[in-house]
């Protein structure tokens, strides 16, 4: 009796690791919070509503998009392919880095302590945006309005597509209101109680942004 031969041929089919979720990197200090999302590189400045019934929304005080101007183009940060965004390794904030058109870019969110020690509705972060080499920067700030962070009241837009799509207005821009100054400019809008100032410095291949909050 012949015997028969079986031959197993065993298929190891290596299928690609899914993608690792990617979250919010976050710093708050006092009255404010800074967020940069890790899909997006884009900067949000945020604070709590003192009203109890509102306490699961944040009022989004702005967001800003960093670019580099090459040949009449703008190239963003948030179009990096090699976008990272981290915690600043000592606690005091957020950063996200990414090379577009040659060009490393390095933007920094840091929550401040002002209005810390007064009972007004006050606060501020630093943005520090660095470029190496230098060149030609292109800075958006803007988009105030309100944001939900839960799923409570689902007709407000959640956060994470504030944080993530650069052209998304929590708000629409006819209800945006810009007072430009010569130190920057006061950014309002009716569907919240404050006001936000932004002051712009140059220190060297620095560009120093401070987002003021405070009562309208």
């Amino acid at each position: 009796m012949k015997r028969g031969r079986i031959i197993l041929f065993l298929l190891f089919l290596c299928f690609p690791a899914s993608a690792q979720p990617r979250f919010e990197r976050m710093a708050a200090l006092h009255e404010t919070v800074v967020s940069i999302h890790e899909a997006s590189g884009i900067a949000g400045m945020f604070t709590y509503d003192h009203d109890p019934q509102f306490w699961l929304e944040y009022l989004a005080l702005g967001k800003l998009l960093v670019g580099v101007r090459d040949d009449g183009n703008i190239h963003w940060l948030h179009e990096a392919r090699d976008l990272q965004v981290r915690n600043i390794p000592t606690g005091e904030g957020v950063e996200a880095l990414g090379t577009v058109a040659g060009k490393r870019i390095r933007v920094q969110v840091l929550p401040t302590a002002r209005g810390r020690d007064t009972q007004c509705w006050e606060g501020s972060a630093l943005f520090i945006v660095t470029c190496q080499p230098r060149a030609r920067m292109a800075l958006r700030y803007g988009g105030l309005g309100r944001v939900r962070i839960h799923g409570f009241r689902p007709q407000l837009p959640q956060r994470i597509d504030y944080l993530t799509r650069a052209d998304f207005l929590p708000t629409s821009a006819e209800e945006q209101q810009i007072d430009l100054q010569t130190w920057g400019a006061v950014l309002r809008t009716p569907a919240l109680p404050l006001a936000v100032a932004v002051f712009v410095e140059r220190d060297g291949s620095a560009r120093l942004l401070q987002m003021v909050l405070s009562s309208a």
